[in-house]
Parts: structure tokens; C-alpha cells; sequence
């Protein structure tokens, strides 16, 4: 379990680190695109599998899969929960 701490408190930092590295180096554009990319909760995902198990990781998916729909307004909203629940 200490492995899974120190790996928590490196790696998604690291990859934050990365991101604004490649921001200031390549750009606005870019930095924002690898900071939009799943690089904080692919990391956050695998953590959560690890300790609560593959069905809490998975709920926490759709959690996150349905605000990133809520974004886009509220028929997409529906549309994907509706699919969700239907499947």
C-alpha cells in the first residue's frame, strides 16, 4: 500500500509538470491540450480501481463521462445518460 502512496504522490504531478513544461516551451495551444487529455484522471482512475475495486473505478467513469457530456448542453446530456441507463 506505501508503493501505491509514494506512486499517487509522483506520478500525477509529473504529468501535470510535463504538460505546463510543454505549454511554456510549445505554446498555449499545446500545453492546453495535454492538460485536457485524460493525465490527471487516467492516473486517478487506476488509484481508485486499487483500492475500491474495478466497479467504484467504473462508476467513477460514468460520473466523469457524464459531465463531460453535460458541457455540450443538456439534450447530449440526456442522450448519453439515457443510453447509459438503457445498457
Amino acid at each position: 500500500m506505501v508503493i501505491v502512496l509514494v506512486f499517487k504522490l509522483l506520478v500525477t504531478p509529473l504529468l501535470l509538470l510535463t504538460a505546463s513544461l510543454a505549454g511554456r516551451r510549445w505554446g498555449d495551444a499545446i500545453g492546453g491540450l495535454l492538460v485536457g487529455m485524460p493525465l490527471t484522471s487516467g492516473p486517478i482512475s487506476v488509484f481508485a480501481a486499487l483500492e475500491h475495486g474495478p466497479a467504484f473505478a467504473a462508476q467513477a467513469a460514468v460520473c466523469i463521462a457524464y459531465c463531460r457530456l453535460a458541457i455540450l448542453g443538456w439534450p447530449t446530456a440526456l442522450a448519453g445518460a439515457s443510453r447509459y441507463f438503457l445498457s
